[in-house]
């Protein structure tokens, strides 16, 4: 069974890493020679403490997991911002912000949407090209290259997604069929 000095330190370091005497002194708020006399038995711990301590860690777990949230819905805005400084070439237009607010379960769910309708489509029309569908896996390939969802996060092959992406929407102009389309056709492939 764990003691009451060993668990404050575990607790304290959970709180608030290896320098955490002073923050949590500070969160109690007790003054910070306090924690020192605590963990040299000086003075026992408070019977209170510990469920002040566990709203302290319920509060930082909150405002961690919401951070994780963040980072994971942000993280590749901030590799196309990185991208767009570097001077390489990225997906930046009405669609590709549509891709860019789905959640990285959303694009791999776009992903299998594709793949189905284009093995259909190949079916029915062998001698077609689908160029709406081929724009439409060049910006889903290159979302999943800068969410980084293949664990591999590869900007080279992100920049040919997009390099493609840019040939095939040119393609997709020839045939009168523009940003809006492209986003009502992936909704479509969402529905299916």
């Amino acid at each position: 069974m764990t003691n009451q000095i060993e668990l404050l330190e575990k607790l304290g370091i959970a709180a608030f890493g290896n320098s955490w005497k002073a923050s949590l002194a500070d969160a109690l708020p007790v003054a910070r020679p306090t924690i020192t006399d605590w963990l040299s038995e000086k003075k026992p711990i408070p019977v209170g403490v510990w469920s002040d301590i566990q709203k302290i860690l319920e509060s930082r777990l909150m405002g961690l997991q919401g951070a994780l949230l963040e980072i994971k819905e942000q993280r590749h805005l901030i590799i196309v911002q990185e991208m767009q400084r570097k001077g390489k070439a990225y997906i930046n237009d009405v669609f590709s912000e549509f891709l860019y607010s789905m959640s990285d379960d959303e694009i791999m769910t776009l992903l299998k949407a594709y793949k189905k309708e284009y093995a259909k489509l190949s079916i029915e029309y062998p001698n077609d090209s689908f160029a709406d569908l081929l724009a439409i896996k060049d910006a889903i390939d290159f979302n999943i290259c800068i969410r980084n969802i293949n664990g591999n996060l590869d900007l080279g092959m992100a920049e040919d997604c997009a390099l493609s992406y840019f040939n095939n929407m040119k393609l997709c102009a020839s045939f009168d069929l523009n940003q809006d389309f492209m986003i009502a056709r992936t909704k479509e492939l969402l529905k299916k």
